[in-house]
């Protein structure tokens, strides 16, 4: 039998050091892998929007030839080509002061949607600032955002009579996408729920736009759950926090005695949220602006959302 001559404590500690400095290394070195492996896949899921299918994410350098035309075909949409012959741009409207006088009196454009003069006044301010704005429900102040010149544009609404009058009426680069909610009544409302609906309402025209818009101005159905939607939107796609408005119609300041509208019992069903979002201006009348607030996350917004994903209300 072989024996192992015995071990001095000296040389015993020795090795012990030297194995816990070993397992430390290992662990050091597992725990940066880990983070830069996961930093890595976050910023590769970001540039992958199809990934929120589900799909299998590709790296840049495995992107298909799908990626490539669709890369393309945003570049086009999006007026990045403007040297390119093959892509002449059309020309854009151009930037309009806003007269109330004249847009309530000759304008044409006015609609019964709701708007007063008090929320034409703000929204045409805000729109005038703007380079780009997102609307979900189009109508008047689509009309409102071409005749300011807002150059960036995309606008989805439930009901294809809304799209169609929509898009005669504004600049051609205008962008409209119809959210597929089934049959709809009055003001756009399904003439019943389906599971398909929060997809292809609230989400489905952000998923395809792969820029951050500087206002969302939120108008159609499932009023709350767009308004977060719309803020983790911007941040997905870059935005700084302080760098996005949202605005929601039918919004009023105070309640009323009016008790068989729901659109006029103040700010009661968007309350839910100020925990996360800022109240920063109002019209007087029924036009709010929302900000994020500064220590919000998009976890809690995304936690929010999930509460509200099914609230179709205003």
């Amino acid at each position: 039998m072989l024996c192992t001559p015995p071990t001095s404590p000296s040389s015993s500690s020795s090795r012990n050091d030297t194995l816990g400095k070993s397992l430390l290394k290992i662990g050091f070195g597992f725990i940066l892998g880990f983070f830069f492996r996961h930093n890595f896949e976050v910023n590769e899921l970001r540039q992958v929007f199809a990934s929120a299918a589900g799909g299998v994410v590709r790296s840049s350098a495995q992107k298909t030839g799908f990626d490539a035309i669709v890369a393309t075909a945003y570049k086009v949409a999006l007026e990045e080509e403007e040297n390119s012959p093959q892509t002449a741009l059309l020309p854009r409207t151009p930037k309009n002061a806003f007269n109330i006088t004249w847009w309530e009196t000759e304008s044409g454009l006015t609609t019964q949607g709701g708007l007063q003069t008090a929320d034409r006044i703000l929204l045409a301010e805000i729109y005038g600032r703007a380079n780009s704005v997102f609307e979900y429900g189009l109508g008047e102040s689509t009309y409102m955002a071409n005749y300011v010149g807002v150059p960036r544009y995309a606008g989805i609404d439930s009901d294809p009579v809304w799209v169609g009058m929509a898009r005669d009426k504004v600049d051609a680069s205008y962008r409209f996408y119809l959210g597929d909610i089934g049959a709809t009544k009055m003001w756009g409302y399904p003439n019943a729920l389906s599971n398909k609906q929060v997809l292809n309402y609230q989400l489905s025209p952000l998923i395809v736009e792969p820029k951050a818009f500087d206002v969302y101005m939120v108008d159609g159905r499932w009023r709350v759950p767009c308004l977060i939607a719309t803020f983790l939107h911007a941040s997905a796609r870059g935005a700084a926090h302080q760098d996005t408005t949202v605005l929601i119609h039918d919004c009023p300041a105070v309640q009323t005695s009016e008790k068989t509208d729901e659109s006029r019992k103040g700010r009661q069903a968007y309350r839910t949220v100020d925990h996360l979002l800022q109240l920063t201006n109002h019209s007087g009348h029924f036009l709010c602006v929302y900000k994020r607030k500064p220590d919000t996350t998009d976890a809690q917004l995304a936690e929010a959302w999930h509460t509200y994903m099914n609230a179709i209300g205003r």
